[in-house]
């Protein structure tokens, strides 16, 4: 942190400046994971890679917490999460 000449206390390490508007990197993370189930894939990934079976057995079924998610759903959660950047995806099948 750094102080301006106006006594006003600024931030370099956690701040990004776009279009004029100072934006916190935290507010576009929450943006990225925000909705139902995108945490919950990624913590049922956090231990390394999975085959979408296993990641389907593993989150499809609710518990008391949680409730159960759609195949359709696990599925658009995912590719979004791709498409973001935050999941990698390898296809097995051409790995071969």
């Amino acid at each position: 942190m750094t102080s301006t000449a106006d006594g006003k206390v600024k931030s370099d390490i956690m701040t990004a400046q776009r279009g004029g508007k100072t934006v916190c990197p935290a507010s576009r993370f929450q943006q990225m994971v925000s909705g139902k189930y995108k945490l919950r894939i990624l913590w049922g990934l956090h231990n390394g890679w999975r085959r979408y079976s296993e990641i389907k057995k593993g989150l499809l079924t609710g518990n008391a917490e949680s409730e159960e998610m759609a195949p359709r759903v696990l599925s658009r959660e995912l590719k979004t999460l791709v498409t973001m950047g935050m999941v990698e995806r390898k296809d097995h099948q051409r790995a071969r």
